[in-house]
């Protein structure tokens, strides 16, 4: 049984980096069109099939290279946006190398990329209302920044386990003593 979704989501984004966002006046994906100098966006292989008509038809950004990258927005993906290979990244919005890289992520204002909201699923044989309730409050406090960190703190150096980074946000969210 699907449970009430969170507004956290964990979706596909074009990331820059803050020195091309200034060069250029980046806020948002539109901004992108406006560049006439050669730009290459980086991302995996099934990206350009899936998106260019859509990022040419809503957004008006064509006549871009695309460099294949197959890691999910991952550390070779990073290493050419940071090395200004590419200029332009696919990287997932709860990626931690956003934050820790103070990359620009373009805002999609008009909704090309569906949000991939988090929603909790109960097996029947273990659901209850009770836990529904617990679930669906844990859903509503839960937010795209909140992931983000938790996927950062999970990478950290200390490498703690996902059950003691989740106990601790649930902690401070006051669903644990």
């Amino acid at each position: 049984m699907a449970l009430e979704p969170a507004e956290a989501t964990d979706s596909d984004a074009l990331v820059v980096t803050p020195e091309f966002a200034d060069a250029n006046g980046l806020e948002t994906i539109g901004d992108l069109a406006a560049i006439s100098a050669s730009v290459t966006l980086g991302a995996n292989t099934e990206f350009e099939g899936r998106w260019r008509d859509g990022l040419a038809s809503t957004y008006g950004f064509e006549g871009f290279q695309f460099k294949a990258i197959d890691d999910y927005g991952g550390p070779g993906t990073l290493s050419d946006l940071l090395a200004n290979n590419i200029q332009v990244a696919d990287i997932y919005t709860t990626t931690p190398s956003i934050k820790q890289n103070n990359l620009v992520v373009l805002k999609d204002d008009k909704n090309l990329f569906a949000a991939q909201n988090i929603v909790p699923v109960l097996n029947a044989a273990f659901a209850s209302d009770d836990l529904a309730e617990l679930l669906n409050a844990v859903s509503a406090e839960l937010t795209t920044d909140d992931l983000l960190t938790l996927n950062e703190e999970s990478a950290s150096d200390a490498k703690p386990s996902a059950a003691d980074v989740a106990k601790a946000w649930l902690t401070e969210h006051g669903f644990l003593d």
